[in-house]
């Protein structure tokens, strides 16, 4: 098992919260000298014919996927004691065996998950709610041959960009939570999610480990998140390398010191996830901590019981407990040994 990370200091932990605090009131408070160069920046945008593809975002996927499977590879090359895997296993799964197994996963995504998307891309017509009015998408029919998305002439603003990614992605997290207990729980769901789980150790081409069922129903819980927001086209893209980073981050098995979730306790992070893969019966939410502490199905208040074995229920309840201090702990920076000493009492 890879050493654990040194905990941040208090003081530094609470210094970068207040840095990126501080960081998103400045953009807000300068919102009125920023938007007018968003709304620049988005006319120059939507003219470009590459922009304008109704098979960008598609492919924006695959592209931004490979760019955080390379990244992590680096990451894992250069810090390899924050590998939560041991030894043995990283040599046998190393940098350039996951640049080569990153290569096949992008190859075989292009056809199984990219090609299809990017043929009802060719013959649908892209829908906007709140930026394009209904009867300008009706203008022209539905289906036929698409060679340019209708595009609003309005950019987003500051808040578009900065909290409707984020609002789509509290939307998806809570209704995944939900669709991935019925995975676990429903013996007849449990096939289609099986497929996810079996590797020999997590890594971050497991994010991609999917079945058809599997990634056409996240797909468009996707699109109807970003739907329900409202999100401008940009803002849709935003949330895209958002959605991609954190499921990358959350089986890449690197416990980093100044990870995601070290910054924000309602964050889950890599751990997080790979006690769900190791456990099966906690942590059923992707990105965020709050719909497992409200359930009681957190790591910090469920005992260890498999879920997940073919044909075999669960041979104990999953006991809805309370959760402990676990996120006020987190919240406040206290390092891990005076947890352990605190949830021992």
């Amino acid at each position: 098992m890879g050493r654990t990370p040194s905990p941040i200091a208090w003081r530094q932990l609470w210094a970068a919260r207040a840095v990126l605090v501080a960081a998103l009131a400045a953009l807000l408070l300068a919102s009125k000298v920023i938007d007018p160069a968003l709304q620049l920046a988005w006319t120059w945008l939507r003219e470009q014919p590459w922009y304008n593809s109704p098979f960008f975002e598609t492919l924006q996927v695959p592209v931004v996927s490979f760019a955080l499977y390379l990244g992590f590879n680096a990451v894992a090359a250069a810090w390899p004691e924050f590998d939560m895997r041991d030894e043995s296993d990283q040599r046998a799964h190393g940098a350039l065996a996951h640049q080569g197994r990153a290569v096949k996963e992008a190859s075989w995504d292009f056809f199984s998950y990219v090609l299809p998307l990017l043929v009802l891309d060719s013959c649908t017509r892209k829908f906007y709610p709140g930026w394009v009015s209904r009867a300008d998408w009706q203008s022209e029919p539905y289906f036929g041959w698409q060679t340019t998305r209708l595009l609003p002439e309005a950019g987003p603003t500051v808040f578009d960009l900065l909290f409707k990614p984020v609002a789509a992605l509290l939307f998806y997290d809570a209704v995944f939570y939900f669709l991935h207990n019925a995975f676990h729980r429903v013996s007849a769901l449990k096939e289609v999610h099986s497929v996810h789980h079996e590797h020999v150790k997590l890594s971050w081409t497991t994010t991609n480990q999917l079945t058809v069922v599997e990634r056409v129903s996240l797909v468009l819980l996707a699109n109807e998140a970003l739907k329900l927001v409202q999100a401008h086209p940009l803002s849709r893209n935003v949330f895209v390398v958002l959605f991609l980073f954190a499921l990358a981050e959350g089986h890449c098995n690197l416990d980093l010191p100044w990870g995601v979730d070290k910054l924000c306790p309602l964050y889950t992070g890599a751990r997080a996830h790979v006690t769900h893969h190791d456990r099966f019966a906690c942590n059923f939410a992707p990105f965020f901590a709050h719909m497992d502490a409200l359930f009681g199905t957190s790591s910090q208040c469920v005992q260890p019981c498999v879920l997940f074995q073919r044909g075999d229920d669960c041979a104990r309840d999953l006991g809805f407990k309370p959760p402990r201090s676990w996120f006020w702990d987190d919240l406040l920076g206290l390092p891990m040994a005076q947890q352990q000493l605190r949830r021992r009492d």
